[in-house]
């Protein structure tokens, strides 16, 4: 062997050890880049929530489908599947940036290229949405991708047949679906159902109520169905109110309930008569008796009248039909009665105070008698039993009673008797002007007229002889005549409510302006149809229902 060819040879082995070396290099360099990728954190997260900002997780196959720019197929994975990469059905889609998925979607991290992807989950509405460019491969941040998913269907929310609202939450009031659900959730007077079926219908029920179930949906992956039961919201299906679970009518005995109902007065139903029923200014008397009552009686109790029961049918389940009875008071032996038709007013006449015409008090001897300088002008209208006497300033004072009369010293041998004219041209004192008495025919609140003319209503026969009216002042009009008065007061919302209604009209047909807590204290400056007319924060004036109210 020749020098020139041994130095070839180790010239050969020292080349093919050095690309042997090279390869190795290359190897190493590509294998340590694949790692680096991985740990740089390249992957697509995307999350899948509800309307309600709540993650949808363990709700069924939830089906993501995405492709970028230029794509001619698209990327889908199944939450929770061995396709997903972190392979938990948490609603959370975590999508490796070098994964068959995200090559068949077109999708490269660092290009500039727009995403378009979906997301649906039976008993959801399907979303599609459209995202900015993925970020560049040097960002450390992981590229997150939000979905928020509508249920199918939602429930705006229940009303009673009367107009109120019963608090949706699953306690108080509920809603239920007859189809499959795959989600449900009670949040701010709504149910919200996740319905996976193509349809169904919803049910509304309340403790003490009918319940009512709506007509059929069509349940669709691409649009929300709504419903409402009374709510005025404009739902897709607005149903009916929920009718009382019993309905108790109130008439006088004798007479009949067109001619003769009661719309004043109270009644009371149930296990210790512990439900106070509401009425509705129509002679019916609508009461909540809760199902687990087991007492079948109602009460009704009016002055002037004998207190009555009747009994009715009890109810077993939600959704029996609404149960009825009357109940018919008689008068009370020598009582005035009130409330139907024929009834007369609650205040009874009281044997009048001051000297009457046909009997003529004797004075009685007075221990310490007030001296009087010469006779007292004392004067008597005709027809008015009330005695009034002048003083220096020429004004007309009323002398109360009896007592004040005799302490005075005065005679009744002084008293002249004058003609109406002739009273007319006399000037009475402000604190001594007769007050101003009204009662509408067939309803027997009396009412007196304050100094702005404002009616408010004498509530008791005590109150009525406490401030010494006397009945011949009450004057009868017409309810047409009272219809122009203004009725005052002051009202308190009961608590046995979420809220109630302010509406533009003494009308539940008419629009919600607004609503009032429960507890709360009102003035009202009007009185129609069971309705009071109250004056809002922002000065302008709105209606409530009255059965939902008391007087104070």
């Amino acid at each position: 062997m020749t020098r020139t060819s041994s130095f070839g040879l180790a010239l050969g082995r020292i080349l093919l050890i050095f690309i042997s070396l090279a390869v190795l290099l290359t190897v190493f360099l590509l294998f340590s880049n694949r790692v680096h990728a991985a740990d740089a954190g390249e992957f697509v997260f995307f999350r899948i929530d509800s309307e309600l900002n709540a993650l949808i997780a363990d709700k069924g196959t939830l089906t993501l489908r995405w492709y970028c720019t230029g794509a001619t197929t698209f990327g889908e994975v199944n939450d929770g599947t061995s396709s997903e990469s972190t392979n938990s059905a948490d609603g959370i889609v975590k999508v490796a940036s070098n994964s068959k998925e995200m090559t068949d979607a077109s999708c490269t991290i660092g290009s500039s290229e727009t995403l378009r992807a979906s997301a649906s989950i039976d008993g959801w509405v399907a979303r599609e949405w459209t995202a900015a460019s993925f970020p560049g491969a040097s960002s450390s941040v992981e590229f997150t991708q939000y979905a928020s998913l509508d249920y199918t269907i939602v429930v705006n929310g229940v009303d009673d047949e009367l107009g109120t609202a019963i608090t949706l939450n699953g306690t108080t009031a509920s809603a239920t679906y007859s189809g499959t659900v795959a989600s449900q959730s009670y949040s701010g007077g709504k149910r919200y159902i996740a319905g996976s079926t193509s349809g169904g219908t919803v049910t509304g029920g309340a403790d003490g109520y009918v319940n009512r179930t709506s007509s059929a949906l069509t349940i669709s992956s691409t649009a929300s169905q709504s419903v409402d039961f009374g709510v005025e919201t404009d739902s897709d299906l607005d149903e009916s109110g929920l009718d009382f679970g019993h309905k108790i009518r109130v008439y006088e005995s004798g007479g009949d309930f067109t001619n003769n109902k009661f719309t004043t007065g109270t009644v009371t139903a149930g296990d210790s008569f512990g439900t106070t029923c509401t009425n509705n200014s129509d002679g019916n008397w609508y009461c909540p008796v809760p199902l687990a009552n087991t007492e079948t009686s109602a009460k009704f109790v009016l002055t002037g009248y004998d207190t009555s029961t009747a009994t009715y049918t009890d109810r077993t389940i939600g959704s029996s039909a609404s149960n009825s009875t009357d109940i018919t008071p008689a008068k009370t032996p020598g009582g005035g009665g009130s409330g139907g038709t024929t009834a007369t007013p609650t205040p009874t006449p009281t044997p009048t105070p001051t000297p009457v015409t046909t009997v003529s008090p004797t004075p009685l001897p007075s221990a310490t008698p007030t001296l009087v300088t010469g006779p007292a002008k004392l004067y008597r209208k005709v027809s008015d039993p009330k005695v009034y006497v002048q003083g220096t300033d020429g004004l007309l004072t009323w002398v109360r009673t009896l007592e004040d009369f005799n302490a005075a010293g005065y005679k009744w041998s002084d008293v002249q008797l004058i003609s109406g004219p002739e009273f007319a041209q006399l000037k009475i004192a402000p604190n001594s002007m007769p007050a101003k008495l009204f009662r509408k025919a067939n309803d027997p609140k009396v009412y007196v007229q304050g100094e702005d003319g404002t009616l408010t209503w004498v509530k008791t026969l005590e109150e009525f002889n406490a401030a010494g009216y006397n009945w011949a002042d009450v004057q009868m009009i017409s309810g047409e005549e009272f219809g122009k008065m203004m009725v005052g007061g002051r009202i308190k919302v009961v608590d046995s409510i979420a809220f109630l209604r302010v509406r533009g009209g003494p009308s539940t047909s008419n629009a919600i302006l607004g609503t009032v807590k429960p507890g709360q204290v009102l003035q009202f400056y009007e009185w129609k149809n069971g309705w009071y007319k109250i004056k809002r924060d922002d000065g302008t004036f709105g209606w409530v229902f009255g059965g939902y109210t008391n007087e104070i």
